[in-house]
């Protein structure tokens, strides 16, 4: 009886099987990211316009993200510029989130007077307590009373150093009644310019810093005063020199 040769073949046709690349099987993962990103992106600009987003998700779902937070507009600029330059997310998108922020959806939407502080990092709760110790120091407090207050306490010394030093940089924009749109905007900017500011100072004074200095020169720098320094005495130039603004309503 002739064998047949179907066999062998059949068996390098399975061999070949497992070598073949398979087709792309539906991503579960990515249709998490796109729903999670189309229904935050719906919520708040509406369907229409979450459907013409376009561009990596996770990128896309950022930006999103932080306009739900309440972005200020300065950092919502950078985002904007940096998600085009590094991240690629195509400028039609960043086109289609420019036209709603201009519409009177967007320029109604909500700002988070503490958006720098929102993330609760070791940088933003050193921040604030730095930015604490400035409002007991501008207030002839001890600054080491900082760590024997409760929360609430703390709260009140840090919020009030970024709302008076937000005026001081921006008086033009806590005009009568408060609050007001303009004053949010000034305080939540102030407050992400100050935990800049503080970050800033703890990289340039850090423990790795400050050894290469002990490295060429054989001893330890002494750690130099920090921001709160600055901060304290513009506060005390406020508290003292500025009784116009009606501050009971303020943040």
């Amino acid at each position: 009886m002739q064998r047949s040769g179907n066999g062998w073949q059949k068996r390098l046709a399975a061999v070949e099987a497992l070598l073949t690349p398979p087709v792309p099987a539906v991503d579960a993962w990515h249709q998490r990211v796109q729903k999670r990103m189309l229904d935050a992106a719906t919520v708040l600009l509406g369907a229409d316009i979450a459907a013409q987003l376009k561009g990596p998700l996770l990128d896309v779902e950022v930006l999103i993200t932080k306009l739900s937070m309440g972005i200020p507009p300065t950092s919502l600029e950078w985002e904007l510029n940096y998600a085009v330059q590094s991240r690629h997310v195509p400028a039609s998108t960043i086109a289609t989130l420019r036209s709603w922020l201009d519409s009177p959806a967007g320029q109604a939407r909500s700002i988070d007077l503490w958006y720098a502080f929102r993330h609760d990092g070791h940088v933003e709760r050193d921040a604030q307590a730095a930015l604490g110790r400035a409002w007991l120091h501008a207030s002839h407090a001890p600054a080491d009373r900082w760590e024997s207050l409760d929360a609430g306490d703390q709260a009140y010394c840090w919020s009030r150093t970024v709302l008076f030093l937000a005026y001081a940089f921006s008086p033009h924009a806590f005009g009568l009644p408060l609050p007001n749109r303009a004053a949010e905007i000034a305080i939540a900017e102030r407050g992400v310019e100050l935990v800049k500011e503080y970050l800033h100072w703890s990289v340039e004074h850090s423990l790795g810093a400050r050894g290469a200095i002990f490295h060429h020169t054989g001893h330890w720098p002494a750690l130099p005063l920090g921001p709160e320094v600055g901060w304290a005495k513009t506060l005390r130039q406020v508290l003292d020199g500025d009784d116009q603004a009606d501050w009971s309503n303020g943040a």
